[in-house]
């Protein structure tokens, strides 16, 4: 009987966790406007204060595909996103353009159908970054943006 429970405990716990994963999949769909920026809990005025983010402007784009795509400014910056490590992290991938490719991992802070908040360590700081969403009407892909 002890066999049977454990057995139920380990198979409840691991189907929570990808029913968890796949609502988080689910809310972090659509187009995300960066609220917020800080690094070592002091708001970053402008993207280019930010080393971590680079030129990235505010908005991003979530696909159910896993593109994402945000733009610096002059490009459509391309990539990919994967939830990891339980839904606790994601992992952003820009390949295109080749010249802006990049892959960061942050902290998924907090994730529900309005809020997104990121943190990433790098050289020591900790950076911060708050979403609002905006829309979840995205196009249905990075090539309508």
């Amino acid at each position: 009987m002890l066999v049977l429970t454990s057995i139920c405990i380990s198979s409840c716990e691991s189907l929570e966790e990808e029913n968890s994963i796949r609502n988080a999949e689910q809310d972090i769909l659509g187009e995300w406007d960066m609220e917020k920026a800080f690094k070592n809990g002091r708001t970053v005025g402008t993207v280019f204060e930010n080393p971590q983010i680079g030129e990235i402007t505010e908005d991003w784009w979530f696909f159910k595909n896993y593109d994402v795509a945000t733009e610096d400014g002059n490009h459509t910056l391309i990539g990919a996103w994967l939830l990891t490590n339980d839904g606790k992290s994601i992992t952003i991938s820009i390949s295109k353009p080749a010249s802006k490719s990049s892959a960061h991992t942050y902290d998924m802070v907090k994730l529900d159908q309005l809020d997104m908040i990121w943190e990433h360590e790098l050289n020591g700081d900790l950076y911060r970054y708050e979403f609002k969403l905006s829309s979840k009407e995205t196009p249905s892909s990075v090539d309508e943006i």
